[in-house]
């Protein structure tokens, strides 16, 4: 596998994207002869009608790009810009600079596949030395079964790959054996949970994942086996059944409290 080739994402985030939408394409068209000013196209998806402009200036002032993806050609990115991957323009704001950049599904996806990618090497050093910190850390910290999106319904492409380890609650209590560390956490909420809670937006708390531990990296490294204990490579929570440790008291307690409710 290359950086550039395709990596198959986990089957449940794959069921949430939508159909990629097609671009609007932005290509440059150099005259033949050099007295001619060269200019911008703005094609429209599938070929439709296309639009000319002299700068990049007057692309944007004509709010063309409201409302929809954009891909920039390399003619445009050669002419136009200077070779860089993006176009600059004056934004007519004093102090400020204004640049333009593609923006597209096949972009986000890419970025997906990219998240994906980084969190299955950590996997596999992860499983090649379980007991370290750094790799038990990173390990938990992009693990698709935390991932949460920024309001699915309006962006479905939007969402956030890293930094679950800065959500974990975490406790510090001292007894007569000394100080423990306990952190707590859980995979992502599938559905909606309130008008202001869309799905895939917050974490329930799953007792599987309560570790403990003399110091912050022996309770992170605890934390860490618990997570590839619950969870496959995609994200998907495993069985119970298949859990080693047994199931806490408090936990039983109020699940017998609840089969008596549905019972009444």
């Amino acid at each position: 596998m290359t950086e550039d080739a395709p990596i198959a994402l986990p089957g449940w985030l794959e069921a949430l994207l939508p159909e990629e939408k097609k671009p609007l394409i932005l290509r440059a068209e150099q005259p033949e002869r050099n007295n001619f000013i060269p200019t911008l196209a703005l094609e429209s998806p599938g070929g439709g009608s296309t639009r000319y402009f002299y700068t990049v200036e007057d692309l944007v002032e004509s709010k063309r790009l409201d409302d929809h993806d954009l891909l920039i050609d390399s003619s445009a990115l050669e002419l136009f810009g200077g070779g860089k991957d993006y176009l600059e323009y004056d934004p007519g704001k004093k102090g400020y600079h204004g640049v333009l950049l593609s923006y597209t599904d096949a972009k986000r996806r890419k970025a997906l596949e990219q998240s994906y990618g980084y969190f299955l090497k950590t996997l596999g050093r992860y499983e090649e030395n379980s007991e370290d910190f750094y790799a038990a850390w990173s390990f938990v910290d992009s693990h698709p079964a935390f991932w949460t999106a920024h309001e699915l319904k309006k962006h479905p492409w939007h969402w956030e790959t890293s930094g679950y380890c800065s959500k974990i609650h975490q406790h510090v209590s001292k007894g007569k054996h000394g100080v423990t560390v306990s952190l707590s956490g859980g995979g992502h909420v599938d559905h909606e949970t309130a008008p202001d809670r869309g799905a895939y937006s917050e974490h329930y708390g799953d007792w599987r994942l309560e570790a403990h531990g003399g110091t912050f990296e022996e309770a992170m490294v605890d934390f860490a086996h618990r997570v590839w204990l619950s969870f496959d490579s995609e994200g998907n929570s495993l069985s119970e059944e298949s859990f080693p440790y047994e199931v806490p008291e408090w936990i039983r307690d109020l699940r017998s409290a609840h089969d008596d409710e549905d019972e009444d």
